[in-house]
């Protein structure tokens, strides 16, 4: 692995932007969205932004908003990729903000105009046909029975023309389950669309722990070269919430069952993304948070055997100040391969001057 340069793919001096997903588009552009805060703090209470490269990732134009937000509305967790007939889609989940609506006597604990309650309201794609120069209006996905469906990578078409979206939440109620233990840990699944992501429905349950011990967060789906699909895993277990190595299912009927998820021996990470590689390896980039910190890669033969001392690092560091709430927060890393075969992995990170700032930025990388 051969790193060619670091470049900023966007940056504001007054909020924070993060938690990009990149894709190559047929023309052979580079769409990179992410969410762009409304402030400096990592809050999940923005909107989608999108920027384009048409020089495989080494300059990046003009930032255009996909989504906005109100005062009453925000979104976050965006993610982008192309479907066989050309349409992009964008997926992402939205969240309404309320401030006091009782005037009551006696002190008030405010907790911020945006803070004090947030519910989130579902989980929505828009579509583009002209390369992501316009977009429909939010689309509502279907994620019934679940309580709550929050969304990490893109949608994938399947072979069979069917699309999928990888999702996790919980049954019980809305949220992620942290601290509470009376309801139950994350699991994740799958909706799936066949008219185009149009209407959805759920689909398969990709993992689910009923002793609501080990929560299943953030999957990161591929169909490989023989049929099967592959998802990787962020996996946290209660009581403490101890982040755990990387997991695995795996499913041999297009997506309809998964086998159960096996954990992948020296891959310590979170949360992971996966590509097929041009000259037919796998190639897996996740965030890594501790020790060092950053972005690490391992490539696979075959999608599923992966050896862990074949791990790499992208990029090392990128938290912020301790006196940052969210200092921890870095990496959510993506990757996509442009024609001539160089890769772009794009991740947020802080930067080392004041004022301090989630920003995004992409390495440029090729196999050697």
């Amino acid at each position: 692995m051969r790193i060619l340069e670091r470049v900023t793919v966007y940056r504001a001096p007054d909020h924070y932007c993060n938690q990009a997903i990149v894709t190559t588009l047929r023309s052979g552009e580079l769409v990179c969205v992410f969410n762009e805060e409304r402030t400096r703090r990592h809050a999940d209470n923005g909107y989608t932004a999108l920027v384009r490269s048409t020089d495989g990732g080494r300059t990046w134009g003009e930032r255009v908003v996909v989504l906005g937000a109100t005062e009453e509305l925000g979104n976050w967790d965006c993610a982008v990729a192309q479907l066989s007939d050309g349409t992009l889609v964008v997926t992402l989940c939205q969240a309404a903000y309320f401030k006091r609506g009782i005037s009551w006597e006696g002190p008030q604990y405010d907790a911020g105009q945006y803070g004090l309650l947030r519910s989130w309201i579902g989980t929505f794609s828009l579509r583009s046909t002209d390369d992501g120069r316009t977009w429909s209006a939010p689309i509502p996905i279907n994620t019934m029975p679940m309580k709550f469906g929050s969304t990490r990578v893109s949608v994938t078409e399947l072979p069979d023309g069917g699309i999928v979206l990888p999702l996790y939440g919980r049954l019980d109620e809305w949220g992620y389950g942290l601290r509470e233990m009376g309801g139950e840990a994350m699991r994740a699944y799958l909706v799936r669309s066949d008219d185009n992501g149009l209407n959805w429905e759920y689909f398969s349950t990709i993992a689910y722990d009923p002793a609501r011990i080990t929560g299943y967060a953030e999957p990161a789906p591929l169909v490989l070269a023989d049929g099967r699909v592959v998802v990787m895993l962020r996996v946290h277990h209660r009581p403490t919430q101890r982040p755990d190595n990387i997991y695995m299912a795996v499913s041999d009927d297009g997506g309809y069952t998964f086998a159960p998820p096996r954990r992948l021996k020296d891959l310590w990470g979170y949360p992971a993304q996966l590509i097929r590689l041009q000259d037919g390896r796998y190639l897996i980039t996740y965030g890594y948070r501790r020790g060092e910190f950053g972005v690490k890669g391992c490539i696979s033969e075959d999608g599923v055997t992966w050896d862990g001392s074949r791990q790499f690092t992208l990029h090392e560091g990128g938290t912020g100040p301790r006196s940052e709430p969210t200092w921890w927060h870095t990496g959510y890393p993506c990757t996509t391969q442009s024609a001539d075969g160089t890769l772009v992995t794009v991740y947020h990170l802080f930067s080392d001057e004041e004022p301090v700032v989630q920003y995004v930025q992409a390495v440029r990388w090729v196999l050697d």
